[in-house]
């Protein structure tokens, strides 16, 4: 959408005016631009729209393994000293109130006016903020029941997990089972062996080929991705646009259609990321309009 046209717009609200063929133009454009970064972002997760007929077309299930982003649970040890259960979380955040020497394992005393943390006993200084990032990187922290110091435990090896999983993977050789362990792809029927990097590179260059159930169409989704190529519509989370495309057919009034798009470009203030999918410019320009007509607000 032009900026020129939503600044115009709004100063012409600021006024207590509707143009009614501007609403419609810049709603209509930031409907279609929505849409259009819906598609993509739709797209991406796996569901794409056929060119022709526009059924949705699900994507074959990557070879590459995702690696679970789920957080895990603090992992909780016996600590050696007082053979108390204790995590390394609150190992870390005992040092928020009561910070503690690394070295002497005693009470820090804080210094009123310099922002810093003392040892009386072996003459060692932080600032708090240096403090705070030390309490991070360590490996030795003092146990949050007993004080004597504990070393945190090895990080569990995170399951990796992914659609198929690696045992479906086809030998680019022969065609038959090959299994992905330790970062090398190997088929054990003809002695096939490759990194499994290089493979996925491979993969990646290679045309996935995609067909629509409903009209039969044929395509590629390199092809697909031209489609939409330059028009930077690929965002993060595309809930304000979501929720822009269902409210803006609603709109019966002028004063409904303007607080529509009012609550898009305010949610996309807030986002700032998805300025530049909706407003042509570069994105410090996007951003300058949006700071602009919040003002007036």
């Amino acid at each position: 959408m032009a900026p020129q046209s939503i600044r115009r717009l709004y100063r012409l609200n600021g006024l207590g005016l509707y143009e009614e063929g501007l609403l419609f133009e810049v709603g209509e454009g930031l409907h279609a631009r929505c849409r259009d970064a819906l598609v993509v972002n739709r797209a991406m997760r796996g569901e794409v729209p056929c060119p022709a007929c526009s059924g949705i077309v699900r994507r074959l299930k990557m070879l590459r393994q995702v690696v679970s982003r789920r957080p895990q649970a603090p992992r909780p040890f016996c600590c050696p000293h007082c053979k108390r259960t204790v995590t390394w979380y609150e190992c870390r955040e005992g040092l928020r109130n009561r910070p503690v020497c690394f070295d002497c394992v005693r009470v820090l005393g804080w210094r009123y006016g310099e922002n810093s943390l003392g040892c009386g006993c072996c003459g060692r200084t932080w600032t708090w903020q240096e403090y705070r990032r030390s309490v991070q990187g360590r490996v030795w922290l003092p146990c949050p029941h007993c004080g004597r110091r504990v070393r945190r435990p090895e990080p569990r090896r995170r399951r990796v997990s992914g659609p198929g999983g690696p045992e479906k993977v086809s030998c680019p050789k022969c065609g038959a089972r090959a299994e992905h362990a330790r970062g090398c792809l190997s088929c054990k029927h003809c002695g096939y062996r490759i990194a499994w990097r290089k493979f996925r590179d491979r993969v990646k260059r290679r045309a996935e080929r995609l067909e629509c159930a409903v009209c039969g169409h044929r395509f590629t989704w390199r092809s697909w991705r031209k489609l939409y190529r330059g028009h930077d519509l690929l965002t993060g989370n595309p809930a304000p646009l979501r929720s822009f495309v269902v409210a803006w057919p609603r709109c019966a009034t002028p004063q409904e259609q303007m607080i529509a798009i009012d609550a898009l470009l305010h949610a996309v203030h807030g986002r700032g990321a998805l300025g530049p999918v909706l407003i042509h410019g570069e994105a410090a320009q996007v951003m300058a309009l949006l700071d602009g007509l919040s003002e007036r607000r």
